[in-house]
């Protein structure tokens, strides 16, 4: 009769193996992240400050169209919906960062709330 002698030990990974492993990939994390979340900033003020200039560009066409001149005031967002390409909903897009835009005047400049309160700013150039 053959009796069967093996090695009791099975195929697999050891725990410092998975240790190793899973602190390696919390390192890669831990440089990564910060990196996405500062360009995610970055790309929500870009989004801003081109609302930004399409809220000057709108008041500008307001002026010419309706006779009104610097310092005139300007109903927002009333005054410059029909020069503005609006949302789904029939808004003026909103800041990416979440802020609320205002512009008081013709030949003003229209401001984010966010304005520097966030890096990168939320201004025009």
């Amino acid at each position: 009769m053959l009796t069967k002698t093996g090695n009791n030990s099975s195929a697999g990974f050891t725990l410092v193996e998975i240790m190793i492993v899973v602190g390696i990939l919390g390192l890669l994390l831990g440089i990564m992240v910060p990196y996405y979340v500062n360009q995610r900033a970055t790309a929500q003020a870009n989004g801003c400050i081109n609302n930004l200039f399409k809220l000057q560009a709108a008041s500008d066409q307001f002026a010419v169209e309706n006779g009104k001149s610097t310092g005139d005031s300007i109903n927002y967002p009333t005054d410059l919906k029909p020069y503005i390409k609006l949302t789904q909903s029939g808004q003026i897009p909103p800041c990416p960062g979440g802020g609320t835009y205002a512009i008081a005047q013709v030949g003003g400049r229209p401001v984010c709330s966010l304005g520097t309160l966030v890096k990168p700013p939320h201004i025009l150039p």
